[in-house]
Parts: C-alpha cells; structure tokens; sequence
C-alpha cells in the first residue's frame, strides 16, 4: 500500500509540473538563461571571426595554447566546440544558473501563498543570489569531479573494450544521477524556507534519506530527455567526418532546449514537492 501511495504522490507531483509548465511566465527565467547560453554558443562557433578571435583567443590560451590554435581551424572547431562550450557554459552557470533556480523557485511559491501559506518575492530571490550560487558550486562539484577523475582513474580497465566501455558509461551516468538526487532540493529549500546554502544542502539530504528512491526517480525520469542527445555530442568525431560538422552545433543548440525543459520540470517537481509534503520536517 505504501509503493501505491508514493507512485500516486510521485504521478501527481508530475501532474502539478505539468499544470505549472502550461503557465508560460513560469519559463521566463529558463528561456532567458537558455538564450543567453544560445547566444554564447553562436559566438563561439564563430571563433574564426576577426572580432570574436581577437577578444576570445588570449582567453582560451589561457587554458590551453593547443586548443585554442586547433580551434580555430575548420572542422576542429566543430571537433572541440562541445568541450570549449561546456567549460564557457560552467563559468556562465556559476553566476547565472542559482539564480535562475532560484527565481523560478519564488515565482512557483507565489502561486501557492495563499493555499500553503508561504510568500515571497523577487527581491527575495536576487538578496539570496550569493547563497544560491554557494549552493551551485556545491553541488556541481562533485559532479565535475566524477565526470573527469573516474572516467581517468578506471582508464587502463576501459582501453580496448567496448564492453567495458558501455558499462562503464551507464554507470557513470547513473552515479551521476543518485549524487545530483541528493541534492536536487537544496536550491528550492533556500527560497522556500529563507535558509542559507548549507542549510538547504542538509535539508536536501535530510529529504532524500527519508524519499531515496521517490527522488532517485523524480531526477531520473526527466534526465533519460537528455540521454539521446548528449550521446551523439559525445561521439563528435562520428559526427563531423560522417555527416556535417555544422550538425555539432545543431546538437548542442537541441541539447539547450532539452537541459531547459528538463531544469524547469525538476525544479519545479521539488519545490512543489517541499511546500506540500516536507515544511512538517523543518
């Protein structure tokens, strides 16, 4: 009886997402950040332009001289534009992506001030930009981590076989998933109960201990979205020898919008999520 009144609780907080998502200013803040990072992406596919090559050159060869010569020769732009975008996109997230979570929080928790008894405002959300951007970086390092240093660490095991290769992959993606539940209500918990970075990180954990595998899922699900997507950009070198290296950057333009809606569902999935079913536990 219990595993039917989570699957119910689990398909009407999808149900709750999904009534939210048919309010289009609830977006605002996700489709401004995904133009933003649209608009990064565009400039660096123009890296050859006199313009953009004198400003964004000495930047790159500050991390890496080779790259930064490499990339900006057709087609290993098209061949390491995933990997420069995802480094230039991280330094966009850090300022950028709390606050959009965060503004997306409280523009949520209005709409239910007057059923649930919490308020809040814009102002709120911007006042809490330091503390959101704390709890960001809190929780997309060890992400980063996992991402470069297993991969690394198991690299003499995985040369050579495809197997292991596949396996490996899956299960990095899935470690990858549970360590990001962990933490998925941290940023909400700062704007719904007024907390700071670590306090909502405690919170967080607090909620997956008691909800692991309801929250496990509640990331899961949206996350496959992304999955088909970031296969294909992750296989670069197929992409521009066998078809068109134009195509990277359609790819990752189409990873964008799926980051975006999956971003707006899970947030909002956690903050409805706290505001009817852990303010008890605070």
């Amino acid at each position: 009886m219990a595993l039917l009144d989570r699957l119910n609780k689990f398909l009407n907080l999808y149900l709750s997402v999904a009534g939210l998502a048919a309010r289009p200013r609830l977006w605002l803040p996700f489709l401004i950040y995904a133009f933003l990072q649209l608009a990064l992406l565009f400039i660096l596919a123009r890296y050859t332009h006199p313009l953009v090559y004198s400003v964004l050159s000495p930047l790159i060869s500050l991390f890496s001289p080779e790259v930064a010569e490499r990339f900006g020769h057709y087609p290993n732009l098209y061949f390491l534009l995933p990997t420069v975008f995802q480094i230039a996109r991280l330094f966009v997230a850090v300022i950028l992506e709390g606050l959009v979570i965060g503004l997306t929080s409280v523009m949520i928790l209005r709409l239910y001030k007057s059923s649930a008894g919490f308020s809040g405002s814009i102002g709120e959300a911007a006042a809490r930009w330091p503390q959101l951007a704390a709890g960001w970086v809190l929780i997309t390092a060890p992400l980063i981590a996992l991402g470069w240093y297993l991969p690394e660490f198991f690299a003499d095991q995985l040369i050579g076989s495809p197997r292991r290769l596949l396996v490996f992959g899956a299960g990095l993606r899935l470690l990858t998933v549970l360590v990001y539940s962990v933490f998925i209500y941290a940023l909400p918990a700062v704007i719904v109960f007024r907390t700071n970075a670590l306090k909502g990180l405690w919170l967080s954990f607090r909620c997956f201990l008691r909800y692991p595998l309801f929250t496990f899922f509640l990331v899961f699900l949206p996350y496959l979205a992304t999955v088909p997507i970031s296969y294909m950009i992750e296989r670069t070198d197929i992409v521009v020898t066998k078809f068109s290296p134009e195509l990277v950057f359609y790819l990752l333009t189409a990873g964008l919008f799926v980051d975006m809606l999956v971003n707006f569902a899970v947030t909002a999935a956690a903050v409805v999520f706290l505001i009817e079913d852990f303010t008890d536990q605070v």
